[in-house]
Order: structure tokens, then C-alpha cells, then sequence
């Protein structure tokens, strides 16, 4: 079985290297887990290489990146239109009502609350692909 492949997008260096690192010891077999930073870099990974994967939260740095590559939202929408078959999961803190309408509106996959939804986020990645959890 080839591992998948998962893109995580997230604004922190700090937090991606988090992620990946939780993904690449707590799934079997391990994923290859490729990160960005803002919307246009996982837009170009997306074009350049297959991802089976995505993985956002609702709001980034805007103050860093801008509205445009800030936006969870805005990269949900441009990856259904380019990507449509590419599942994205959303895990975000906390978000209004609106933007949790939105992303189901826009074709989110699956959403988890985070910090207290990591386990079933990592559940859900396992189970979306037939990996097993390691739980030593």
C-alpha cells in the first residue's frame, strides 16, 4: 500500500512542523506529509503533485499574508473549483457560525474542533486512507 500523501496549511512554521511530525509517528504506515504556509503555496503544491489530502484551518494570519492567502475559506473554494475531488479537512479554533456555514456551503469534508478535536482529527485521517493508529 503506497502512503498518502497529506498537505497541512497553516500560517505557524512552528505548528506545521507539529502537525507533521504527529502524523508521521501516530499513523502506520506513515503518511508523506507536505506543508505550506498560505494559500498560493498549497494551490502551486496541489498543481505540481498528487495530494490526497488537505488540511486547513478557517483564519491565518491576515495581518501576515493578507485576506486573500490568509482566508481558510477562500482556499476551501479554490481547491473544490481546481481540485474537486481532493478531500480537505478543516481544524480550526474557535469560528462563528457563519464561517462554519460557509465552509459546508463551500464543500468541506470533514471539520474538528481544535484543540480538543486532535484525536478525532488523527482518527479520521486513519480512517479516510485504512492506516492504523499507533498507540504506544
Amino acid at each position: 500500500m503506497k502512503a498518502p500523501t497529506i498537505l497541512i496549511v497553516h500560517h505557524d512554521p512552528m505548528a506545521l512542523d507539529l502537525y507533521a511530525g504527529t502524523y508521521s509517528t501516530c499513523l502506520t504506515p506513515a503518511p508523506q506529509v507536505l506543508t505550506a504556509t498560505n494559500n498560493a503555496d498549497a494551490v502551486r503544491i496541489c498543481g505540481k503533485q498528487t495530494v490526497d489530502l488537505l488540511i486547513t484551518n478557517i483564519t491565518r494570519s491576515a495581518a501576515t499574508f493578507g485576506p486573500e492567502q490568509g482566508d481558510g475559506l477562500i482556499l476551501l473554494e479554490k481547491i473544490k473549483i481546481q481540485f474537486p475531488s481532493l478531500p480537505v479537512f478543516m481544524a480550526t479554533g474557535s469560528v462563528s457560525s457563519e464561517q462554519y456555514q460557509r465552509a459546508l456551503e463551500l464543500g468541506v469534508d470533514q471539520w474538528f474542533a481544535l484543540p480538543e478535536g486532535m484525536p478525532d482529527l488523527i482518527a479520521a485521517v486513519a480512517s479516510h486512507f485504512g492506516l492504523q493508529i499507533n498507540r504506544s
